[in-house]
């Protein structure tokens, strides 16, 4: 499942852009995607999981789910280990 970066999503609109971790183009995000994932809140900078469906030349991102950044997967791994420093 590709990922990427919210790059920017005005609910008043109903649209925004996911700039995608692989490159290329920005994707499409509409308010209904956001509305059928059931996220709650977004901001520019969430890392997303999302499916991408090409319809001719557009690029849409529907099915998203919000993915854990790199500080959380560190965490949670050093937790798992018990490699969390001693204070």
């Amino acid at each position: 499942m590709p990922t990427g970066r919210l790059k920017f999503f005005d609910a008043g609109k109903g649209y925004g852009f996911i700039v995608p971790d692989a490159g290329g183009p920005d994707i499409y995000l509409s308010a209904r995607a956001v509305e059928q994932s059931k996220l709650p809140t977004l901001k520019s900078g969430d890392r997303l999981h999302f499916e991408l469906r090409v319809t001719g030349p557009k690029r849409t991102a529907v099915s998203l789910t919000k993915a854990a950044s790199l500080e959380e997967v560190v965490a949670d791994f050093e937790e798992e280990w018990g490699l969390k420093p001693s204070e």
